[in-house]
This record gives C-alpha cells, sequence and structure tokens, in this order.
C-alpha cells in the first residue's frame, strides 16, 4: 500500500506541474497581438492548414505564415525564460 501512495503523489504533481505549465502557454498565447493569436490558434489548436486560414480570413498564404512563425518566435523567447525560472524554482 505505501508503494501504491508513493506513486500517485509523484504523478499528482507530476500533473499539477504539466497543469501549470500548461497554463502559463495559455497565458502567454493570450497576450499575442489579437491576429497573430487568432492564425496561431486556427493553425495550432485547430489543426487548419495554411490554405484554409488564408481562406476564412482573406488573407495571403505569405501573411498567415509570417503570423504563425512570429508567434512562435515570442513564445519561445517568453516560455523558454518562465520555463528556465520554473526549474530554478520546483528543482
Amino acid at each position: 500500500m505505501p508503494h501504491n501512495f508513493r506513486h500517485s503523489s509523484y504523478y499528482k504533481a507530476a500533473n499539477e506541474r504539466l497543469s501549470f505549465r500548461k497554463a502559463l502557454i495559455e497565458k502567454e498565447i493570450a497576450e499575442l497581438p489579437p491576429r497573430m493569436r487568432e492564425v496561431f490558434e486556427m493553425s495550432r489548436k485547430q489543426t487548419r492548414t495554411y490554405k484554409e486560414i488564408t481562406e476564412q480570413l482573406g488573407t495571403s498564404e505569405e501573411t498567415v505564415k509570417k503570423q504563425v512563425s512570429g508567434a512562435l518566435k515570442v513564445l519561445r523567447v517568453k516560455l523558454g525564460v518562465l520555463i528556465y525560472i520554473l526549474i530554478l524554482i520546483h528543482y
């Protein structure tokens, strides 16, 4: 029985860390400029192709590519620092 308790505590802690990190990611996505966020979410969350996004938004495929690329750069910079701080705090 103590063995199972130890594992359940481990998984509970791991799930809490994962939930916290997901919340941080969602927070950073929400802080993207509105159009960039919209395009990023259509691409990543709704798994639409650049062509589908282009057709829905009436913009060029190059603009869609730039918006997604820009969002990824912003998130990488912001989340890279945040994850580093989390590692320092939690480990």
